[in-house]
């Protein structure tokens, strides 16, 4: 434990309950912003995980864990929205919306879990990755999107992934959170998600 005076601590504590109380407001926004989403493409929500850490609500009085990441104790750092499966004229699609709160790791030159190697926070984002399937879910083309080869996908300037198989497509896409500050620009950014998968030959989903 590095040494602080006892007003150096003071500040520190004072800045920690500002920092949670911009986490509450900011986590409010985005469970209602997911909502809408859900709500304007016509998928219903079905439940959430936490896309990149390790994090598992304990049971109380469950044994804490000391060498776990802090992230780990941040679950909507990295966030995944799942959507409930629907089926239309016999394809099966599942929706989903990762919550990426910031790209700093992923823009980092030589990243580390030290929070001093990641970019810095004005060059970082924080973003929303909608990806969804068309017959595909649960195979290699889903789990390949969390391999090294494809993080361009959660650095600041991605834009979009597209896999294909026998079976189906499976497309993902990256948008800025702050595209998504009122009406008018979320229902933006949803028709370019919908264009995008027409554009690949899913026509099924629409904006409602």
């Amino acid at each position: 434990m590095s040494e602080l005076s006892k007003d150096q601590f003071e500040n520190v504590l004072l800045d920690v309950r500002k920092a949670y109380r911009l986490l509450f407001l900011y986590q409010q926004r985005v469970l209602s912003l997911a909502q809408h989403i859900g709500d304007s493409l016509d998928f219903q929500t079905f439940g959430g995980g936490f896309a990149w850490c390790n994090f598992i609500a304990p049971p109380y009085r469950s044994k804490v864990k000391f060498d776990t990441l802090s992230w780990d104790l941040l679950g909507m750092y990295f966030y995944e929205f799942y959507f409930s499966e629907k089926k239309i004229n016999n394809n099966l699609f599942r929706f989903s919306v990762l919550v990426e709160a910031d790209t700093g790791y992923f823009d980092a030159q030589n990243p580390s879990e030290d929070v001093n190697s990641y970019s810095p926070v004005r060059q970082s984002m924080t973003k929303l990755i909608f990806l969804i399937g068309k017959n595909v879910w649960w195979d290699p083309d889903y789990k390949a999107l969390f391999d090294d080869e494809n993080l361009d996908l959660y650095k600041a300037n991605s834009g979009s992934l597209i896999r294909t198989n026998e079976k189906g497509i499976l497309i993902a896409k990256s948008f800025n959170l702050s595209d998504f500050v009122n009406n008018d620009q979320t229902n933006k950014c949803l028709n370019d998600w919908v264009k995008l998968l027409n554009d690949n030959n899913i026509t099924e989903i629409t904006v409602t």
